[in-house]
């Protein structure tokens, strides 16, 4: 079943075509639409907060620590910034897609277990003269610095392991921005 208007007012018939042709092309009002939500997504990133307002589970004492010792920001899920500055919308006539690219971001959108693979470093440990390793009174060999000149250089791995990761949503829509969305149609609809 199929239903057709004539219309015989020219005024109304024109904004009738104007209103189809804003609804064919749709790119103007998702462009603005993914501005508001990428603005709302980089928000999260400073309230530190979902979605739904829930703030995001803090960094593990460890985690927080070593971040500490390297110099690094106190801020959750910004280590050197990749996952933020990835952040962004595209556009066209007939969809809007807001993301970003690493894949690692859906492990800190939806949580779960990850692998971290082997790793090989090297420890320099205090010698004597004849190049024996020196224990102290625990029998532990003892960690020197770069320039100490009796030192000998030690290799070691370690191998791989589990790290969990609590989810941290970022991405999605809050209330607040179900209701710019509406404001942003409205509006778009309303526009002769």
């Amino acid at each position: 079943m199929s239903v057709r208007i004539i219309v015989n007012d020219a005024q109304l018939s024109d904004g009738l075509m104007a209103l189809q042709d804003r609804l064919v092309r749709l790119r103007p009002v998702f462009d603005d639409i993914g501005e508001a939500l990428l603005t709302s997504t980089l928000a999260r990133f400073t309230s530190e907060s979902g979605p739904d307002g829930a703030k995001w589970a803090p960094l593990s004492r460890r985690y927080a620590k070593w971040k500490a010792r390297k110099g690094r920001s106190k801020t959750i899920l910004q280590l050197n910034g990749y996952l933020l500055g990835s952040l962004a919308y595209q556009a066209s006539d007939t969809h809007l897609e807001l993301g970003t690219t690493p894949k690692y971001s859906a492990i800190h959108q939806f949580g779960g277990i990850s692998f971290s693979g082997q790793r090989v470093g090297h420890v320099r440990l205090k010698t004597n003269r004849k190049g024996d390793v020196v224990l102290n009174k625990r029998g532990l060999a003892t960690f020197v610095e770069n320039g100490s000149k009796l030192h000998a250089v030690r290799t070691y791995a370690t191998g791989y392991h589990e790290v969990r990761q609590v989810a941290r949503p970022f991405l999605g829509l809050s209330k607040a921005d179900i209701e710019t969305v509406r404001t942003i149609l409205a509006t778009y609809l309303e526009k002769g």
